[in-house]
């Protein structure tokens, strides 16, 4: 059972919001989607089938960054990550330049990104629901650094379900600017990206705030959990005989 409601519902707005500010780079790619089909509620369907995609990629990558917090919290040491994360993403939202220049785009991310594009552009010239589902799937492999932020997010879940859940519902939360997007061109003009793009700064510090808070275990409910240790069960061989 799902108890963190705070930490997935941050994912949805963290979804919602972060879509916004990746239109500038995303929205091109959304208007160049090819058109399979004349009727409106077949070029809505077409554009609903593309998200999903990418929700669906977004899952998955949850479901392997869960995998890889189950390591760590066997390790104990989940309160650190969730403290480590939550710095990192503060840091790298006000200092971003600082960031760069010692931590540079290395071939590790851009070699990839060059060969998606080039996916990108031979799926771009099929007019299939086939080729739209698969370029969504495309679309969420692509460098992002809300999807960073978002895995990082997801690595600080109770379990690799909990992981998914919290990626699917970042994807889910991209889904009305993306269509917005699709179905409306003016929602990507400049003056409204712009202002965007001053209040993401905010909720990146703020969801790195919680990240902090919830793994210094105030014992705050829902908000920062003592963290509880399962201790393992005792064999019959082991436990004290009572008379």
């Amino acid at each position: 059972m799902i108890n963190d409601s705070v930490l997935l519902w941050s994912a949805l707005v963290l979804g919602f919001v972060g879509s916004m500010h990746c239109v500038g780079m995303c929205g091109p790619i959304a208007l160049a989607l090819p058109i399979t089909s004349s009727t409106r509620s077949g070029f809505i369907i077409s554009r609903l089938l593309y998200n999903m995609a990418r929700v669906i990629t977004y899952s998955l990558l949850g479901l392997g960054i869960g995998l890889i917090g189950g390591m760590i919290r066997i390790a104990g040491l989940q309160e650190w990550l969730s403290i480590i994360t939550g710095v990192g993403i503060i840091t790298t939202t006000v200092f971003p330049r600082i960031i760069s220049h010692y931590f540079p785009h290395s071939s590790i991310i851009s070699r990839p990104a060059l060969y998606l594009k080039s996916l990108f552009s031979q799926f771009l010239q099929s007019r299939t629901y086939s080729a739209l589902f698969i370029l969504g799937l495309l679309n969420g492999l692509l460098p992002c650094g809300f999807v960073y932020v978002a895995l990082a997010g997801a690595l600080n879940t109770q379990n690799s379900f909990q992981s998914t859940v919290f990626m699917a519902l970042f994807g889910l939360g991209t889904i009305p600017a993306m269509l917005a997007v699709s179905l409306l061109p003016q929602f990507a003009k400049p003056n409204f990206r712009m202002l965007i793009r001053k209040i993401t700064p905010v909720i990146a510090v703020v969801m790195g705030m919680v990240f902090i808070v919830r793994g210094l275990g105030l014992d705050i409910p829902y908000v920062s959990p003592k963290l509880q240790v399962e201790k393992p069960a005792q064999s019959d061989c082991c436990r004290p005989h009572t008379h």
